[in-house]
């Protein structure tokens, strides 16, 4: 059985920490009750504040507008790296908050305690993945504003450089 897991704060914003399963009803059935001696449960304010942003007319404009917005600032950044950093490659993403980046010649894992030095934090594949055998990409998020991307390249070029 397929599962898919979710969460709101990705479409609306990052405080709402409401998420959801839709499964196969056995499926689900076993993830509720997994989630209920896990934890106290969610807060009904924000189960409250998720239902009636899913229900209002206007929500569905807010998404579409932040989508456009998501796609502005990803370009931006694409457009940062390609001039800053040429050799770094990435997929484009169909969608989400960050791309993956392909270091040459680099693992990421040291690179990212560079960049850190550097003032800007960055997640390794090592650190999201089940097991160690991608070590050469890091995560970049494009969901902040696009004076704050053009700083984030500029110090990661600078860490790459005295890096590489």
């Amino acid at each position: 059985p397929i599962a898919v897991v979710g969460s709101l704060s990705k479409r609306f914003w990052g405080g709402l920490r409401v998420g959801f399963v839709r499964a196969p009803a056995p499926v689900a059935l076993r993830v509720a009750r997994v989630k209920a001696t896990q934890d106290l449960g969610s807060s009904a304010v924000s189960q409250v504040m998720a239902q009636r942003l899913l229900e209002h007319p206007g929500s569905g404009g807010f998404v579409a507008a932040r989508n456009v917005e998501l796609r502005r600032r990803y370009a931006h950044l694409a457009a940062e790296l390609r001039q800053r950093l040429p050799s770094w490659t990435w997929a484009e993403p169909d969608g989400g908050l960050s791309i993956w980046i392909r270091l040459p010649h680099a693992v990421a894992e040291p690179f990212a305690q560079a960049a850190l030095r550097a003032g800007v934090a960055v997640a390794t594949a090592a650190s999201l993945a089940p097991d160690a055998s991608d070590q050469h990409h890091l995560r970049l998020s494009f969901s902040a504003r696009s004076d704050e991307l053009t700083e984030g390249v500029h110090r990661l070029a600078s860490a790459w450089t005295a890096f590489a």
